[in-house]
């Protein structure tokens, strides 16, 4: 009785490794200024959604904006990490590259509003 229980735990075990997905991996990190970046984009759309709810409610929610803009923050980049590490190893070099060229376009995007807007970034410096 006791080999019959043995025999089907171990050919259970082998069903499941059997049923595993194509080895994935966690080579891949989310780029560091892309993580900024999401949050910033993330904090600027919590504080016009809470300033929206302010003027057409009048409820003021300002203390709250900081924390829903973190956890949203948190789950975006959990996701987009998560998303990444489902890709299959062999394709870790083209994500990584992909992800870069993403923090260059993101860059080049930020330097070109500060080259056309000149007098906002002047005003900016000179209230330091």
């Amino acid at each position: 009785m006791k080999t019959k229980t043995i025999l089907l735990m171990v050919l259970a075990v082998f069903l499941l490794s059997a049923c595993t997905a194509a080895p994935t991996s966690n080579a891949v990190q989310l780029p560091e200024a892309l993580t900024l970046a999401i949050s910033g984009l993330i904090l600027a759309g919590v504080t016009l959604g809470l300033q929206a709810v302010f003027d057409s409610v009048g409820l003021d929610l300002r203390g709250v904006g900081a924390a829903i803009a973190v956890a949203a923050t948190g789950f975006a980049v959990a996701q987009l990490q998560g998303l990444i590490d489902i890709i299959p190893a062999q394709y870790d070099q083209l994500i990584t590259i992909a992800l870069n060229v993403a923090v260059v376009i993101l860059g080049g995007l930020g330097t070109l509003q500060a080259l056309f807007k000149r007098d906002r970034a002047a005003q900016l410096l000179e209230k330091k």
